[in-house]
């Protein structure tokens, strides 16, 4: 079984839990003969370090930029003024259609505003 390459979204405020969680569980997710399922890696728009709730500084792996190609997206959650900047980033949003060919699956953690973003990248 091939290793899939999972990135998870970091932005300003994002919930700690939200990518911490799925972070160890997708890194240690294995195969019936011990090989990984997943390489998971971080990122953000620019790849800078940023602060997840309550302070928390986090340093994605990646930048949009660099980040390698991915076989599924994983886009956590957070307060709404932090999840509604991603969903206003006219760049970031073009870049997510363009992701859409490839993407075997996105997955989205608490986002209130699930169909607004469906919508976005092109599904109900």
């Amino acid at each position: 079984m091939p290793v899939r390459r999972l990135g998870m979204l970091l932005f300003e405020d994002v919930e700690v839990l939200d990518f911490a969680g799925p972070f160890e569980v997708f890194s240690m997710a294995r195969a019936t003969d011990h090989t990984p399922l997943f390489e998971v890696c971080t990122f953000s728009r620019a790849g800078r370090p940023l602060h997840a709730r309550h302070g928390l500084a986090v340093i994605p792996q990646y930048g949009l930029a660099d980040l390698p190609p991915l076989d599924v997206l994983l886009l956590p959650g957070g307060p709404d003024a932090g999840v509604q900047r991603v969903l206003d980033d006219a760049d970031f949003l073009r870049w997510l259609v363009a992701q859409r060919p490839r993407l075997e699956l996105l997955l989205l953690c608490r986002y209130r505003r699930c169909r607004h973003l469906g919508r976005r990248f092109g599904r109900d």
